[in-house]
């Protein structure tokens, strides 16, 4: 049956791989940085890494489908007469059936029975790990599972769950509790299915619909081996002699098969057995299996999309946090400069004011030591005062650097991110390790700030001070004790001149200085903006992706029924993780091959319309709050007709939590 179906289904792998692909091209042609360029580089290649998980997953689901041949694959644990049931089915020689040991079917087995497959896979509970290989070939070759189970003990249901990973909602299954109970006159008169193989039955049918839901089908409880011993009698010596034996305790042999209870079971084969029916189950099989790991790998990029976004808005909240907190913090130090210099400047010209007012001809020389002492202290003292300011502020930008980083570590560990394959941790991490080399760099910077502070300056006021000293002593002393006094008032007014000048001079110098920080943490600061910026293009193309992916889903669900019921449709849209289908256009025949809980049917647009246009909102559907598969595949339907249209007249759909 490998057509033209086949064929589009095939490409469809392909198309899927490489819009998945896309997503790791992150550029980071944009960023100067070198280590920062290169943390991006380790970014793509761990989301390269873990890309290719996936595509190599999708590759071996689409290089195992059995495109030619239905194929019912026989899987449980080891020992439970898969084997046997096989070698019943086909009325085989029994050559397949194992000795007893553990892991006697160690690779596929297949058997032919008309136009369907028996397929053997090695045991679920024996060294399963050896034979993973083998048993995810087979399923994915599979389009119906048959699961056999001992009837002394129902299935484990971490068992159930580890088979419902593999199948991921593909696939018809069907169990099979194979009761051990020998043939003698004491059975015979129990019967087959006594109390305890029934709560065993109920049990495992429990099990198996909680786990499986509508892709379960029913449970057969039968005698592998008896069934064998009456269907392969003539072709196994041993059988022949078991079935011999048997007539000792039963009149007719007919009676012998009718307690196996195995007929119910060959029933079943023999209604797959149909030609026409397995062609369209084996094209619904194998498009459930590309819808989903389509939806499966859909699923992983949203819920990373999700998680990214999250943690960029945190990251975007806590940088803002920063901005504010530097810009603060750096009006701040502005300021505490400023009253650094105007306290020490001040402080200088009182200590200075006092010494030439108490100046006299007889104490020249101690002045002028006092002068020179009062200059090198002010040296010293400023020197320390400007340090202190800018090692407060060094301090509280690196607390909160580190406040952030540790934030931004935080939110990742109690996000509860867990993407199977896209690492969006490591994505974050990355994100982090940019930030601490930034911060290094804004570090480097204030300390070139402070080692670059024209204290030489101080000269320049020694220079001043000792000259008005000077002309103190050259007054005579025939002046007037008034006259001097008003002398000495003039000469503390010119150095209160000359001392504003020079820290108005400082000022601007130490403000210049501060300036040129500010302008070069900015840029630093504007790095890790551009490096955000570069970790939304992966949310981006996520985005991207995620609507080519759903487009994908569409118009395969739409090329699956069109196929199957020989007629066009307007939309269809199947969603194997909700088991639905929402389709418009005429009705379909063979509802029943696609196995799914919800069918949700209009036979045109028009009728889609008169049913929910009456929700119709500021351009958006509403449905009701439990309706989540409506809301997926109207979401999708909108976009079809916004793209016949050719303008967005729907925005999307809304659930309300009341009927309008």
């Amino acid at each position: 049956m490998k057509d033209n179906y086949h064929d589009y289904l095939n490409n469809n792998f392909a198309k899927m791989q490489e819009t998945i692909k896309t997503i790791q091209n992150i550029t980071s042609s944009d960023i100067k940085h070198k280590e920062i360029s290169q943390n991006l580089n380790n970014m793509n290649n761990q989301l390269g890494n873990s890309i290719s998980k996936i595509i190599e997953e999708s590759n071996h689901v689409n290089s195992n489908l059995e495109t030619d041949t239905y194929n019912i694959a026989f899987f449980g644990e080891t020992n439970a007469g898969k084997s046997t049931i096989i070698e019943a089915l086909i009325c085989g020689d029994g050559k397949s059936i194992g000795d007893g040991r553990q892991d006697y079917t160690q690779k596929l087995e297949t058997r032919n029975l008309d136009s369907i497959n028996l397929i053997d896979l090695p045991g679920m509970e024996g060294n399963e790990s050896k034979y993973i290989s083998e048993i995810k070939k087979g399923i994915a070759k599979a389009h119906a599972i048959i699961y056999v189970s001992s009837g002394d003990k129902e299935p484990e249901e971490t068992t159930l769950m580890k088979i419902k990973s593999y199948l991921r909602d593909q696939t018809d299954i069907y169990s099979v509790v194979n009761i051990r109970k020998p043939l003698n006159p004491h059975t015979l008169k129990v019967g087959l299915v006594g109390d305890k193989e029934k709560i065993v039955i109920e049990s495992t049918e429990k099990k198996f619909k909680n786990a499986f839901g509508k892709n379960f089908k029913r449970t057969f409880a039968l005698n592998a081996k008896v069934g064998f011993v009456c269907r392969s009698q003539n072709k196994n010596p041993e059988a022949k002699k078991s079935f011999n034996t048997m007539l000792k305790y039963i009149d007719f042999p007919k009676d012998i098969y009718q307690y196996s209870n195995f007929e119910n079971l060959n029933n079943l084969i023999k209604k797959l057995n149909n030609i026409e029916l397995q062609n369209k189950k084996i094209k619904i099989s194998n498009t459930y299996k590309f819808l989903s790991i389509n939806n499966y790998i859909t699923s992983i990029i949203l819920k990373s999309k999700k998680d990214l976004d999250a943690q960029i808005r945190k990251i975007e909240d806590e940088n803002l946090e920063v901005v504010n907190n530097f810009k603060s913090e750096s009006q701040l130090l502005e300021q505490k400069l400023d009253a650094t210099i105007n306290r020490n400047f001040d402080e200088l010209l009182a200590n200075l004011s006092n010494l030439i007012s108490t100046a006299d001809d007889k104490s020249k020389e101690e002045i002028n030591k006092k002068i020179k002492q009062e200059i090198d202290a002010f040296n010293k003292k400023f020197k320390v005062d400007i340090k202190n300011e800018f090692e407060v502020f060094t301090q509280k930008m690196k607390h909160t650097f580190k406040e952030m980083n540790e934030q931004i570590l935080t939110n990742l560990k109690y996000s509860n991110i867990d993407n199977g394959y896209i690492n969006i941790d490591e994505t974050i991490k990355e994100v982090s390790a940019n930030f601490n080399y930034i911060f290094k760099n804004i570090l480097g910077i204030i300390f070139s700030a402070v080692i670059s502070i024209p204290l030489g300056q101080m000269v320049m006021i020694v220079t001043a001070a000792s000259s008005i000293i000077s002309r103190i002593f050259k007054w005579e002393k025939v002046d007037k004790k008034k006259e001097m006094a008003n002398k000495k008032k003039e000469l503390i007014h010119l150095l209160n001149v000359k001392m504003t000048n020079l820290k108005h001079k400082l000022r601007r110098e130490i403000k210049s200085n501060t300036i040129h920080v500010n302008r070069n943490i900015n840029k630093q600061l504007r790095e890790i903006d551009n490096h955000i910026s570069q970790i939304k293009k992966l949310s981006f193309k996520m985005n991207s992706q995620i609507n080519t992916l759903n487009s994908l889903n569409n118009e395969t669900s739409k090329k699956l029924v069109e196929s199957i019921e020989e007629k066009e449709y307007f939309f269809v849209y199947i969603d194997k993780s909700m088991n639905g289908m929402f389709y418009i256009g005429s009705k379909i025949k063979y509802a029943h091959l696609y196995n799914l809980k919800y069918i949700i049917h209009f036979e045109d647009i028009n009728e889609f319309l008169i049913e929910y246009e009456h929700t119709l909102k500021d351009g958006f559907f509403y449905v009701n709050k439990n309706e989540e598969f409506q809301k997926r595949a109207i979401s999708e339907m909108i976009k079809e007709l916004n793209n016949l249209s050719g303008q967005k007249k729907y925005k999307g759909v809304k659930k309300r939590f009341s009927r309008l």
